[in-house]
């Protein structure tokens, strides 16, 4: 290596590279000038013609002239250091009355082998003259003179397409001739006309029909592109490869003489391959029949005499069957290709004596999965294609939890196999064990929904890519004890599958122990996959989860909770913002029977939660997220205890008071969020260093407090009075718990209730929420609700007044389905009505939306206008609510039962007791 490097410097140092060769220049002052140019073309305006000019150095150069404009203009840009190109294209530009060579003498370009001409015509052998050195000639829509092409003595390569040429012009084309291509030029080739060019070795005649293609004695390639072509009974004794596209030949004859080793036919008409036609064929060692225009059938003995066939192909020919033993005639084939046809089955026995068959192309049949039974003997196969057939699973079902051995268990060579499209669902184990070589598995656009880790376990000796895109691969199923395979034991220089998944997979708690695999062990496979999201599957094997709880625990409202499996399986239970009071409530909504242990992880941020007890903790508490609630004080052993599991109590109003020292050490050193975490007084909690509580006489230690706590008391509440939000908050409170007194209402005692809500069918949901929130608390209202505590049957009109009269205050809801309804407005007048009766506030108005969006009435607008409102959604709602309403007085009594009439209660008459059960009864 080291003196190949050497070598390599060396010759850096005395090469030195050329200079690139300068954009032709104008030399003609007015006449000619440049125009514009990129990397390697140019413009010039010429005589105010534009002519494009390109070229790179050593490879081509070209010019395409405009209408008006010769070869012969001496204004054309030239070179100044001399151009050497390989080939020379000159485009719709007329023949020069000078030689060609002149005029690249003028341009100061240089042809080393071949000139291409387009668009041209009247071309003599003077055009042509001093070119002899050419090897090469091109003439697209040209015209050629006789013996035109005699200055070009050494021409070995001829392409004319559509060039008009005197009749037997081929008789004296230069004899030094190899290649000759006629494209569209509507001329019968005799065998004279190759007898007269005797270095000719290769023929392409594309033309349409009636076109008649005789063999030559030295031709070895021909190539025939044509409408209808008829191959002479006797081919070329020299004729090595044949190719013809638009044979016509139904039932093709045995030829009388042919020492082909090549046959290519395509966009061929041919019905019928008979017995024997390729029988003077010895040494035939390809045979290609492709895109047929009517379905293709083989005789028996359709191959017979072609003994030295090696490659076969017979694609899109609508084959529905194979003869048997078609393969016998060929023990030195080692490519068979039959995509893109019918076939439904393949006959018994048709590799009995292939035994040196290599590549096999099944694709885009009929098969079903038992064709691999017709393959178990093929055990030289290298390459094999079933691809676009249906052949489901032939390994098992797909539930099956160990994998079986397929058909192809004996083809130990494979090292390419490919199942694309094929409704397969798994991976067999022979693939995996028997196939040593394997270094392509294609499963591409199949049926697979996960991957086991079993799965990625090759026993080859070299690496094996897997490809399953365009799968709906959902998981990958790992096990602990995968997880401990692959992280502790897996080799990572031994060859290892290198999967392509879709990035498909859900990443979630099934996926958990392949996510830690990956995570500590990313080489064990040698590609990590993505998740549907686009990440890597092991980035965070923690973070997977599932949503509900693993099997035997329940979760209920108002949590949700979601699990993932592991070393033990954690139970994530996330209660946030459910505005639960205690810890208790939220354990209470999970049950857990017993059996093995799981991990819970209470997530409890945005609550009321004022105090944690740790008999309300569940056993294997990881973490506790008590985030954004009321906790104010801990003791110094339950805090202790909580930052085991991982405690978390920022935004919470801690005390950092003297008595709390304790606690905060213990919260410092262990609490989750420490650095978030802050005391009441406002400071941070890692900065909250109390000093000693001072140890004062205990009478006059309690006149301090007194003091103390009346003083910060009067200093709050002036604080707070100051601020509408605060003030309103405290009233509320106060107002809760009858420290404020309202106004006295001592006929109100007597009504039954406390509110009556009235409200709209549309708004049920939300007056549940409103009802749960009144009905609870220290002091809970008396609600009236229609749906609960209306006597069913009862006329509507009468028990809208009822309710009206029968509470302290009525609360509309409104909302648009409010406004639309008619018994939602009779309430509202009713109560309306009671207010300026008894000249006190009766009706209390809770808008759902802004009233510049509710299609309000004129009565309903006057009272908005003069009265005040509370509207959902406002910051300070409860507390507006609670001002605007009495204070509750406990819950409803039981509604007493009426006393029957007298007529009732007057003894029946005995023989009442034997009428039917049904007209004994009296109504409710």
């Amino acid at each position: 290596m080291a003196r190949w490097v050497l070598v390599l410097a060396l010759v850096g140092a005395w090469w030195e590279p050329a200079e690139p060769v300068e954009p032709p220049r104008c030399t003609a002052a007015g006449r000619c000038a440049a125009a514009g140019s990129g990397p390697s073309e140019h413009n010039y305006i010429v005589d105010g013609l534009t002519v494009f000019l390109e070229y790179t150095d050593s490879r081509y150069f070209k010019i395409i002239c405009p209408k008006g404009l010769t070869l012969d203009n001496s204004a054309l840009p030239s070179f100044e250091s001399q151009l050497r190109v390989s080939q020379v294209y000159f485009t719709d530009c007329p023949s020069p009355q000078s030689s060609y060579a002149e005029v690249l003498e003028r341009l100061n370009v240089v042809v080393l082998d071949k000139l291409s001409l387009t668009n041209v015509s009247n071309l003599t052998a003077a055009h042509f003259a001093q070119l002899q050195h050419v090897l090469a000639l091109e003439l697209y829509k040209a015209a050629l003179a006789p013996r035109a092409l005699a200055a070009l003595p050494q021409l070995q390569r001829l392409h004319l397409d559509s060039v008009r040429v005197a009749p037997g012009e081929l008789r004296h084309l230069p004899h030094s001739l190899e290649k000759l291509d006629l494209v569209r030029m509507g001329t019968n080739v005799t065998a004279a006309d190759l007898a007269a060019l005797p270095h000719l070795a290769k023929l392409v005649v594309i033309d349409g029909p009636n076109v008649r293609v005789e063999m030559g004695p030295e031709l070895r390639v021909l190539s025939l592109d044509m409408l209808d072509v008829v191959l002479p009974r006797e081919l070329g004794p020299k004729l090595l490869n044949l190719t013809v596209l638009g044979w016509a030949e139904l039932r093709p004859a045995p030829w009388l003489q042919c020492a082909l080793e090549s046959l290519d036919a395509r966009f061929v008409k041919v019905e019928v391959l008979p017995a024997g036609w390729l029988q003077r064929c010895a040494a035939l060692r390809s045979l290609r029949v492709e895109m047929a225009e009517l379905p293709l059938r083989l005789e028996p003995g359709a191959l017979r005499g072609a003994a030295k066939l090696e490659e076969i192909r017979l694609m899109s020919t609508a084959l529905q069957y194979l003869p048997p033993g078609l393969l016998d005639d060929a023990p030195e084939l080692k490519l068979l290709d039959l995509r893109h046809n019918r076939l439904l089955e393949l006959p018994g026995g048709l590799f009995a004596k292939t035994n040196k068959l290599e590549t096999l192309n099944l694709s885009s049949n009929q098969f079903t999965h038992s064709v691999l039974s017709s393959l178990t003997a093929v055990t030289s196969l290298v390459t094999l294609d079933v691809s676009r057939n249906d052949l489901h699973d032939s390994c098992g079902n797909k539930t099956d939890v160990i994998r079986g051995s397929s058909p192809l268990q004996y083809l130990t060579k494979l090292r390419e196999l490919r199942l694309s499209k094929t409704n397969s669902s798994m991976i067999c184990r022979d693939w995996r064990e028997n196939m040593p070589h394997l270094k392509t598995l294609d499963l591409t656009y199949n049926s697979f929904e996960y991957i086991t880790f079993a799965d990625m376990q090759f026993n080859g000796i070299v690496d094996v890519t897997v490809d399953l895109q365009g799968n709906n691969i959902s998981t990958l199923e790992y096990t602990r004890d995968n997880y401990e395979y692959a992280v502790n034991v897996v080799d990572a220089a031994s060859p290892r599958a290198q999967l392509k998944l879709p990035a498909t997979l859900r990443c979630d708690c099934h996926d958990y122990w392949a996510a830690r695999a990956f995570h500590e062990r990313p080489t064990h496979v040698a590609a990590e996959p993505r998740c549907a999201g686009g990440g890597k599957l092991g980035r965070a094997p923690d973070a997977l989860e599932c949503a509900g709880a693993p099997t035997g625990v329940t979760c209920g409202a108002p949590c949700a909770c979601a699990w993932r499996p592991g070393p033990r399986p954690v139970l994530r239970v996330r209660c946030a913002g459910a505005g639960l009071r205690s810890v208790r409530a939220a354990v209470a909504a999970v049950r857990a029977p017993r059996g093995p242990p799981v991990d819970w992880e209470l997530y409890l941020a945005d609550n009321r939660i004022d105090r944690v007890d740790l008999d309300d903790l569940p056993h294997n508490l990881t973490v506790l997220d008590l985030r954004n609630n009321s906790v104010s004080s801990l003791s110094a052993t339950t805090a202790s205890e909580l930052v085991k599991h991982g405690l978390r109590l920022a935004d919470n109003p801690l005390a950092c008071d003297c008595g709390a020292a304790d606690t905060l050490a213990v919260l410092r050193a262990g609490l989750q969020d420490a650095a978030a975490a802050r005391c009441a007084a406002g400071g941070a909690l890692l900065q909250a260093r109390p000093a000693p509580c001072a140890r004062w006489p205990a009478p006059a230690l309690g006149a301090a407090a007194a003091l103390a706590t009346l003083l910060a008391c009067g200093a709050l509440l002036a604080a707070a009075w100051r601020q509408p939000g605060l003030r309103l908050r405290l009233k509320a409170a106060l107002h809760r718990r009858g420290w404020l007194p309202a106004q006295p209402e001592p006929e109100d005692d007597a009504r039954r209730f406390d509110v009556f809500v009235s409200f709209s069918h549309g708004d049920e949901r939300f007056v549940r929420q409103l009802a749960a929130r009144l009905e609870s608390g220290p002091a809970p209202y008396r609600l009236c609700l229609h749906y609960r505590d209306w006597a069913p049957g009862g006329w509507i009109p009468a028990q809208i007044a009822a309710s009206v009269r029968a509470s302290r205050r009525t609360v509309a809801v409104v909302s648009e389905h409010f406004l639309r309804s008619s018994w939602a407005r009779a309430e509202f007048q009713e109560a309306h009505a009671l207010a300026l009766r008894d000249a006190r506030p009766r009706l209390v108005v809770v808008l759902l939306d802004d009233p510049a969006r509710l299609p309000l009435d004129d009565r309903l607008r006057r009272y908005l206008a003069t009265n005040t409102y509370v509207r959902w959604g406002d910051p300070w709602f409860w507390e507006k609510l609670y001002l605007a309403l009495p204070r509750g007085r406990g819950p409803a009594p039981p509604r007493p039962r009426p006393r029957p009439p007298r007529w009732r209660r007057a003894r029946r008459p005995r023989w009442t007791s034997r009428l039917p059960r049904w007209t004994a009864r009296t109504p409710r």
